[in-house]
């Protein structure tokens, strides 16, 4: 099967990923699927309220805006989605009683735009320089009604599946000098729509692992570039 452009079913958008955009926050990142487009912005680690505060650890707050309108009960759920994934490899016990907010504004939604602002909000964590014990990456899989596997799908593929799933997996920088991160073998997180057999699972999360790596790739390069 083609998709728009000639996609073959496994294929990522082009990639594209800018940081340090907005001087206020203490990290920003624009990351681009195609053309889904999401920005980023942290904010922290800073003083929070005591209300919110914790003794022991950083607070994570995750503030998740869609392209229009208000944020409703999915954007709840994904807002709890990335900050679960955040929890998970932030240092928060080297800042306690601190909050560590993270804004996400979707600006171009055509497809995948869950596993968009993932890649964003972990850009934006290393621009801010918030410790994290390792880097994540996000990418989003869809079955269709015939049951075939879809990496990174648009809107309409979206809207026409059978299942969407979007997983997240964890990186981490290879022991050997010039070789690739070292992607988990397992996703850390995921986030489904619609059914889906466990097998078309299993096989999505192959997919999924593989497509990640591709991400973390991405990512690794384009730091080690701008941090050159």
């Amino acid at each position: 099967m083609t998709r728009d452009g000639e996609r073959s079913p496994r294929q990522l958008r082009n990639l594209v990923c800018e940081r340090s955009l907005l001087h206020r926050a203490d990290g920003s990142a624009k990351f681009f699927l195609g053309k889904t487009c999401v920005l980023a912005c942290v904010y922290g680690p800073t003083s929070t309220v005591t209300r919110k505060e914790n003794a022991e650890q950083a607070v994570i707050e995750v503030n998740y805006r869609p392209m229009a309108g208000i944020a409703g009960t999915q954007e709840r759920q994904q807002e709890h989605l990335i900050r679960r994934t955040i929890e998970g490899v932030v240092l928060v016990a080297l800042h306690p009683r601190a909050c560590i907010s993270v804004i996400i504004q979707v600006l171009e939604d055509n497809g995948s735009a869950l596993a968009c602002a993932v890649n964003a909000a972990c850009t934006a964590l290393v621009d801010a320089a918030v410790p994290m014990h390792r880097l994540f990456a996000s990418v989003c899989c869809c079955t269709t009604q015939d049951g075939e596997l879809l990496v990174d799908p648009s809107s309409t593929e979206e809207q026409e599946a059978a299942a969407v799933l979007t997983l997240v997996y964890t990186s981490r920088r290879a022991e050997v000098e010039a070789a690739r991160p070292s992607i988990s073998s397992a996703p850390m997180m995921s986030f489904s729509s619609g059914q889906c057999t466990p097998q078309q699972y299993l096989l999505a999360a192959l997919a999924g692992r593989e497509a990640c790596q591709r991400l973390a790739d991405f990512s690794y390069l384009s730091l080690h570039k701008s941090f050159s």
